[in-house]
């Protein structure tokens, strides 16, 4: 699409254009008279000069409005920043792309399909179930108990070898590797990829990858992803994350979340406060 200046001087042509037909075919009908009537030539060449003037006026104006028009679109090509219209000019970098992004996101939902998990209940779960299965046991088990460790990351490390390993091993690493590989690609859009991406892990998928990340499991390569990508913005603030362990990722992580934004406030306020008191 043209911007408003180029049009203007396009506009601008035109009737220049259309005057400086019409002062071509007045110079024509004057050297017409010229010829039909001698008596008049004094008069004729007068009106000969005066419009031989108004072209040669009319032919710098045309050149002046033309360099004009050459110098902005010159400068629209160089300084217009790259917009919705990058896709036309790379659509084979998008399908690129997308050809290896596609597979590794249904591989995400075969593995999820795939899923089975025997709760410390007893319960046994498929699919999408399993994962609040999981999280419910690695709450009531391990994350509460000082008997799997002191942290809450080693209690999660303890869970995940003892339980849910065979479960959550293949999930984590095909995950890691779809964020990854966004993160490593040279889209210019890549937080739409990894939001859509997040936008279908369901809340006890991000509450098991939130502690994941801390772990030595993804402590090392996935956290920073997560916190660059604000990955827990979605993520409901309950009282089954501890303030200690979201403090570890950092309210950036949080994204624009207002009530993660109000958690954070509080837990500083209470800081000063005690800081005070001591």
């Amino acid at each position: 699409m043209k911007s408003r200046p180029v049009n203007g001087i396009i506009a601008l042509f035109v009737p220049l254009g259309w005057l400086a037909a019409l002062l071509q075919a007045c110079s024509r009908d004057i050297h017409v008279a010229a010829d039909l009537g001698a008596g008049t030539l004094p008069q004729v060449a007068d009106a000969e000069e005066t419009f031989g003037d108004l072209q040669i006026l009319f032919a710098w104006v045309v050149f002046a409005g033309l360099v004009v028009f050459l110098l902005v679109r010159f400068r629209e090509r160089t300084h217009t920043p790259r917009d919705d219209s990058e896709e036309q000019k790379h659509p084979q970098e998008k399908y690129a792309f997308e050809r290896t992004f596609f597979p590794l996101f249904r591989l995400r939902q075969e593995i999820v399909q795939g899923l089975q998990y025997k709760s410390k209940l007893g319960i046994d779960t498929i699919g999408q179930d399993s994962f609040e299965a999981m999280r419910e046991d690695f709450v009531n088990i391990a994350l509460l108990s000082n008997r799997w460790g002191e942290s809450s990351s080693e209690r999660y490390e303890q869970f995940y070898l003892r339980c849910a390993q065979d479960e959550l091993g293949a999930y984590f690493r095909n995950l890691y590797q779809l964020v990854h590989y966004i993160d490593a690609s040279q889209r210019e859009d890549k937080r739409f990829y990894v939001h859509l991406v997040r936008a279908q892990l369901s809340n006890s998928e991000l509450y098991l990858l939130f502690y994941n990340g801390l772990s030595r499991f993804g402590r090392e390569k996935f956290l920073p992803l997560l916190r660059k990508y604000e990955f827990f913005e979605t993520l409901p603030v309950s009282a089954d994350v501890l303030q200690a362990d979201a403090e570890r990722y950092g309210k950036s992580a949080f994204g624009q979340s207002p009530e993660w934004a109000e958690r954070f406030a509080r837990r500083k306020g209470l800081t000063v406060l005690l800081g005070e008191r001591s």
